[in-house]
């Protein structure tokens, strides 16, 4: 009877049956003030892993005992006779507790309860059982307080932490702790300031930590009595301490989470009790392992402390168990009030748009067939731009604004320019309706200050009504309403860097919507400026051409005066034999009659020669007039050969004067070129006049001129030098405009030569000889 009083609760576990096999006979004795909770959870870790394995069959004995100082000097002897009359007759093959007390008592009376019977402990904290010495065929495992572990956590949520206080009670186990607490922490890397609150009543602590400085954090351990010698479990002492706590409280139990503690690498019971059912069927197999951890501790955070600290719950350990973790309305029913509200206003949507879609639809139609005009408008214009000449544009802008001003509906619409760095807008072209006083054709920007500034910016303005106008445009106010204009619209399109045009609409009402307006604007400036551009580069082609015409014309007179000499000689030549020719006709005249019959035919023979010199002459005089003339000639088949022959006659004597060797080489069965006969030759004088000055610098005095055929469908034309040639970098220079090797040259001629030559669709190139010199080709359609 007296042993049935001290039992404080006998569980008896399912028992396996078997026919065929005997099961093992495990007994488990807890210690109750460990707590119900924790023991439970370890228990039934322990249960399930024995149970999982099919090839043994096991019994498992559950028995909780309350070892305190309290009991009597007979207890433990009671005790004793209680579990031997309870479990000796059975037979155990294996004996497990679960707290050092327990251990120390059943080693001290192993012999009188379970003589040869392994056991193995769980829940044992490896400081508590420091002064017991372990058989052979005891093990277990340790139960792990990672004071370090649960610091290092709280130092990662709270990097500016420089301060640790550490809280444990006053009973045996409590003192146990703030040991082990302090030669763990002894060694914290990076190391930080820790003080200990331990021994102390459970007020004192609570008031200490309310006055706590920031950068502190609170690490909670074993507190199961206070210096008042109350006795506490540890969720009482939680919920005492972490509400006042002016700083985050961290603890290594689970039964602290949800008590107020953040969390921290907290002992897993269920983990630790699987481990240790493990450990059993190893020992029932025979194995006999040493004592040691398994790593059942776990990072275990209470979500509610995380949000009330602010602290990140991103910075946790992967693999972290985060608890309370209650997810808001929002979050439960987000999507269904997200499909609730679409859905309403959905169907709003639709019932407004079944009231209006009557006028949307109107409105829409009236639009898009002003849209429609406007576009099919904006098209022709295109078309009639692209499609005329540069002299009709400003027929066709006239006529383009008149069609835009009654399409808009609008009183004037102009196009113009304002130059860059004056106060003039110049008027270009303009459209007003009839009673709407036209503009000048020159206006002084000075009257719409603040609009020119707007267009030399390019930024267009877009006005109702003069009222809407900013402050510092008064004087444009003042001027639109002396002009009786409401609405103004102006548009800046860029044209030429030397001025800005723009194009603008002017109403004598207010006209809203004037964005739509401003983009249709825009889309007709762009297509005007095409126009106004496409005139431009007519303008700029037709004075490049006259240019370069003018260029080519005053190298040639230049070249004249050079050759002046030679030619006059050229012209001498025929002239003087019609003098002789002449003079011998005379004394012919004047001879006896009876050399008539010879002198007939001598006076026949002389008149032929003068009219033959005499055409010889023309043609030089001819030859020259064109070739140093303006005049246009029509593209015709031209023989390359003869216009180099025609050349080297004209030079002839030039280099004989300056004793120059001209050596001559042409292809006679070159087919002939489609071309200008003159600009042709103006090319050979040129190579030919360069190739003579190049020579006269030094080298031997020669020159080749050589062409030939290149299959399909092209010649080439070369002189060949012996001059002193030019350098590499020259080389692709000389036909640039303005680069000239002579002194006091213009630097035109090859330049003008290869524009003669791509008009006709050749190319022009320089190469150094291998020898000496420099040789120029030509290639040329045939």
């Amino acid at each position: 009877m007296v042993l049935a009083t001290l039992a404080l609760l006998v569980v008896a576990s399912t028992t396996y049956a078997d026919a065929d096999a005997s099961p093992k006979r495990v007994l488990v004795i807890h210690d109750y003030q460990r707590g119900a909770p924790a023991i439970l959870t370890l228990e039934q870790g322990m249960l399930e892993t024995v149970r999982g394995r099919a090839d043994i069959r096991v019994n498992v004995y559950s028995e909780f005992l309350n070892l305190t100082p309290l009991q009597p000097a007979t207890f433990p002897v009671e005790v004793v006779a209680y579990l031997r009359a309870k479990y000796g007759p059975q037979g155990l093959d294996l004996v497990a507790v679960t707290s050092s007390r327990l251990l120390r008592f059943l080693l001290q009376h192993r012999a009188e309860l379970f003589p040869g019977v392994p056991i193995i402990f769980g829940a044992v904290e490896r400081h508590a059982a420091a002064d017991i010495v372990l058989p052979d065929d005891v093990t277990g495992i340790w139960l792990s307080i990672d004071w370090a572990g649960t610091l290092a956590m709280a130092r990662t949520l709270q990097p500016e932490t420089t301060h640790a206080v550490i809280v444990t009670g006053a009973s045996g186990i409590d003192r146990i702790w703030a040991a082990s607490a302090r030669a763990e922490l002894a060694a914290a890397r990076p190391p930080i300031e820790i003080s200990h609150l331990s021994g102390l009543s459970l007020d004192t602590v609570a008031q200490r930590l309310s006055a706590l400085p920031p950068r502190t954090v609170v690490v909670l351990g074993a507190f199961t009595q206070d210096a008042t010698g109350r006795d506490f479990s540890g969720p009482d002492v939680a919920q005492r301490l972490a509400p006042v706590a002016s700083v985050p409280v961290y603890a290594m139990s689970e039964r602290h989470i949800g008590a107020g503690a953040v969390g921290g690498h907290m002992v897993s019971f269920d983990a630790h009790g699987r481990r240790l059912g493990e450990l059993a069927l190893r020992v029932l197999d025979g194995e006999r392992p040493a004592p040691g951890d398994r790593e059942t501790n776990v990072y275990t955070f209470d979500a509610r402390q995380l949000r009330r600290w602010g602290l990140d719950a991103r910075r946790l350990p992967r693999g972290s168990t985060l608890l309370f973790d209650a997810p808001s309305m929002w979050k439960l029913y987000g999507a269904y009030i997200v499909v609730g509200v679409l859905v309403i206003a959905v169907q709003g949507a639709l019932i407004a748009a079944l009231l209006v879609q009557r006028a949307q639809r109107r409105r829409a139609q009236g639009a898009l067939a002003a849209r429609l005009r406007f576009e099919t408008l904006v098209s022709e214009l295109s078309a009639l731009f692209a499609s005329r000449h540069g002299g009709d544009v400003n027929r066709q802008i006239t006529d383009a604004l008149r069609r835009i001003g009654e399409e808009l509906a609008v009183d004037r619409i102009t196009v113009g320019e304002a130059p860059t760095g004056s106060y003039r807008i110049v008027v270009t072209h303009s459209w007003t309706r009839d009673g709407v006083r036209p503009l000048p054709a020159l206006l002084d920007g000075r009257v719409m200050p603040w609009t020119l500034s707007r267009i030399r910016e390019r930024q267009s303005v877009a006005v109702a009504r003069p009222e809407d106008l900013p402050v510092e445009a008064g004087t444009d106010r003042r001027t639109l309403e002396e002009l009786g204009t409401r609405s103004l619209v102006v548009v800046p399109v860029s044209v030429s860097d030397e001025a800005t045009a723009y194009l603008s609409i002017s109403v004598r009402t207010e006209r809203h919507g004037l964005d739509d307006l401003v983009a249709r604007l825009t889309l007709l400036a762009e297509v005007f400026a095409g126009a106004l551009a496409h005139r431009r580069a007519e303008r700029a082609l037709e004075q490049t051409r006259q240019h370069r015409e003018d260029l080519a014309h005053v190298q040639r007179v230049t070249m004249l005066g050079e050759l002046a000499g030679a030619l006059a000689h050229e012209v001498n030549q025929p002239l003087a034999a019609i003098a002789i020719n002449a003079a011998a006709a005379a004394r012919l005249i004047d001879a006896p009659s009876g050399q008539n019959e010879a002198g007939r035919r001598d006076m026949k023979e002389s008149l032929t020669e003068i009219a033959d010199d005499s055409r010889r002459a023309s043609e030089i005089i001819h030859g020259i007039r064109a070739l140093f003339s303006k005049e246009h000639v029509d593209r015709a088949p031209v023989d390359v050969n003869d216009v180099v022959e025609r050349v080297i006659t004209l030079l002839r004597n030039d280099f004989l004067r300056k004793d120059i060797r001209l050596v001559s080489r042409l292809d006679r069965t070159l087919f002939p070129v489609l071309g200008d006969p003159v600009q042709l030759q103006q090319v050979v004088l040129n190579l030919l006049v360069n190739a003579s000055d190049a020579v006269l610098k030094g080298g031997r005095r020669e020159i080749t001129v050589a062409t030939a055929r290149r299959p399909p469908d092209r010649l080439v034309l070369s002189v060949h030098d012996a001059g002193v040639g030019i350098d590499k970098e020259q080389l692709t220079r000389i036909f640039e405009r303005f680069v000239s090797g002579k002194p006091g040259g213009l630097g035109l001629g090859l330049s003008i030569s290869r524009s003669i030559v791509a008009g006709h669709g050749g190319t022009i190139w320089a190469t150094q000889n291998t020898d000496q010199g420099l040789t120029l080709h030509v290639e040329l359609p045939t």
